[in-house]
């Protein structure tokens, strides 16, 4: 074998490292910052992190762009006073907004104007939240003022002029926080190319409501009279149903300082408040575990005689749905019943009793939705099933669901299965019925 002189053989490897370095300038073996697409804690590609900034925004385009659009139908309904379609709006913002955050902070852009909007649109719920309630209560009192029999009566004016005039300014003051803000994130909507037209009318939608108020015409009050030192109470209305609200409202004089003023049900503690300056109080309050009847509701501030008033709850009838179908509890059979307990609104922590072969009894409670499930424990066979809703302490008639009839089958024999397949049928159970 003939081997290489040694100068030859040196000029040979040089060659071969000159090219090997030609090579790596060409394509590095080592990240560059411009091609590494990963990162790391210690090296970040400016480009890549600008360019998935970019796509994030845009993923989230669509749901800032519902959260401002969902302003609009609340603030209409506020001033149609239409309460119940007013809080299911509320209700659907509250979820499109926590939709938004939540994407925000997993793709931690929560600073800068995103942040800004997050913030903004937080504060617009509260304040539109808040709008619904003092314009529900300004309602309740002019329907107090207008009643015939409170025409003459020097107690209800006073009260009525007072707690008005509260009221106008406590709503233009809202008005005004949510104008603020509104125009901090049209400023960022504008900025992302959002449709700002919906939003634009919610802030219209307002200010028509507040001008609506400002030029309600309220009565003359006595100011002599609210020097004395009394306590009154209004309520409205005075005759409920189930989850109904009652406002309730009054004025502690003489003004001056605020006072605690504690109401109490049927000489039962509900809540304490405080007044503002002038004396004037209000609050709502739900009718739900009451029974039906005449009830005596009452507020009392320090050594002053108690207001008192009557309210009258009134009863309801109610629709109870049943659903079943067979299942494995570890290894014993049974039948996995889910249903609803309706009463104008769900019927929500209301007793549910299910009747299997019109004796046996099993004992479960509806969520806040009016939804219940349980598993009733069954021998292999067919059984018939009912649900019944029936409680004094609500003011609502008992109901009985039509009856379902199953087959209960015997457990398998391997093991592991049977909880597997309790909870799979639960699931479909409850995506059957109530379709979520």
């Amino acid at each position: 074998m003939k081997f290489l002189p040694f100068p030859a053989l040196v000029l040979l490897l040089l060659c071969v490292a000159l090219a090997g370095l030609a090579a790596f300038a060409a394509s590095p073996l080592l990240y560059s910052v411009e091609k590494d697409q990963a990162g790391t804690v210690f090296h970040k590609n400016p480009e890549v992190l600008r360019q998935a900034a970019a796509n994030s925004t845009t993923d989230m385009v669509p749901l800032m762009q519902d959260v401002i659009d969902g302003q609009e139908p609340i603030a209409v309904d506020i001033r149609l006073r239409d309460l119940p379609a007013g809080q299911h709006d509320l209700a659907a913002y509250a979820l499109r907004y926590a939709s938004l955050r939540g994407t925000v902070f997993s793709l931690d852009l929560a600073g800068g104007e995103i942040g800004a909007f997050l913030t903004g649109t937080s504060l617009q719920k509260t304040i539109l939240a808040e709008l619904m309630n003092q314009t529900a209560a300004f309602d309740a009192i002019q329907k107090v003022a207008r009643r015939p029999e409170n025409s003459n009566n020097t107690e209800v004016q006073a009260a009525v002029a007072s707690q008005s005039a509260a009221l106008k300014t406590s709503i233009r003051a809202l008005s005004d926080r949510y104008s603020v803000s509104h125009a901090g994130v049209m400023d960022t909507s504008t900025k992302l190319s959002l449709d700002t037209t919906e939003y634009q009318k919610a802030e219209a939608e307002i200010q028509r409501l507040v001008a609506e108020i400002a030029a309600a015409e309220l009565p003359e009050a006595d100011p002599a009279y609210l020097e004395e030192t009394r306590i009154t109470l209004m309520i409205d209305p005075e005759e409920v149903t189930y989850r109904q609200s009652v406002q309730m409202f009054g004025v502690v004089s003489p003004p001056g300082v605020k006072r605690t003023v504690s109401l109490r049900l049927d000489n039962l503690p509900v809540m304490s408040l405080s007044t503002d300056t002038r004396g004037n109080y209000f609050t709502s309050y739900t009718v739900e575990r009451i029974r039906a009847g005449e009830h005596t509701i009452a507020a009392g501030s320090g050594s002053r005689a108690p207001a008192e008033k009557t309210l009258r709850v009134t009863r309801v009838g109610s629709v109870t749905t049943l659903a079943a179908e067979p299942g494995l509890s570890g290894t014993e059979t049974g039948a996995i019943c889910s249903g609803t307990v309706m009463a104008n609104y769900p019927v929500r922590n209301a007793p549910v009793t299910i009747l299997s072969d019109g004796s046996s009894r099993t004992d479960t409670t509806t969520y806040e939705d009016g939804t219940f499930e349980v598993f009733v424990p069954l021998s292999p066979g067919n059984h018939t099933l009912r649900a019944e809703f029936s409680s004094e302490e609500y003011p609502i008639s008992p109901s009985l669901s039509e009856e379902v009839t199953i087959e209960v089958l015997p457990p398998p024999v391997s093991f592991g299965l049977p909880e597997k397949r309790f909870f799979l049928m639960r699931k479909r159970s409850l995506r059957d019925s109530f379709g979520s």
